[in-house]
This record gives C-alpha cells, structure tokens and sequence, in this order.
C-alpha cells in the first residue's frame, strides 16, 4: 500500500521535473530569440539613421515594455485587492449570520429582554 503511494508521488515529482525543465528551456529560447530581435532592430535603425536614435529607439521599446509590465501589475494587484475585500466582507457577513443563528445567543437575549 505504501508502496503505491510511494510510486504515485515519484512520478508525479518526475512529471514536474520534466515540466519544470521544459519550461526553463522555452524561457532561455525566448530570451536569446528576443536578444537578437533586438540586435537585429538596433543595428537597422543604425545602419539608417544613426547611433542616438538607434539608442533611443531601443530605449523607447523597452520603456513602452516596461510600461506595459508595471500597467499589469497594478490592475493584478488591484483586483486582488477587491478579492480580498469581498471575501472579508463574506466572512463578516457570515460571521454576524453564525451569531444570529446561535441559539446560545438567542436564548440569552431572550432572558435580557425579559428581565
């Protein structure tokens, strides 16, 4: 019995290794790809208009990335943010239900309500 959950996790670890490892490659690849895209866009706005536009425009494409990164991030963390909110406010609204719904609770405002 052991044995098979013992087996069942190992190739399930497996499985991930490979996956994880699959997954550093592309991203390595995607990294050297995007490195001599840039080369490549860099040395044609050279080879055309100069060395300063050439940086600039460099420059220009990674701060419009950089934009784009940071603008997602936010959103990202903004909706976590309202996530969090409406689970606290679920949990409040579920907690005041529970107490409502404890008879404890109600027997002993009905003994204060009396006396």
């Amino acid at each position: 019995m052991f044995q098979r959950i013992i087996d069942g996790i190992s190739a399930s670890t497996g499985t991930t290794v490979r996956l994880t490892s699959l997954a550093a490659g592309a991203a390595f690849a995607l990294l050297v790809t995007t490195g001599f895209l840039c080369a490549a866009v860099f040395i044609w706005v050279l080879q055309k208009y100069g060395p300063v536009q050439a940086c600039l425009a460099g420059a220009g494409i990674f701060f419009l990335l950089t934009l784009a990164a940071a603008g997602s991030y936010w959103s990202y963390k903004r909706e976590v943010q309202k996530r969090a909110q409406i689970a606290a406010e679920r949990a409040a609204k579920s907690a005041a239900q529970s107490m409502l719904a404890d008879p404890m609770l109600l027997a002993t405002g009905l003994q204060i309500v009396r006396a």
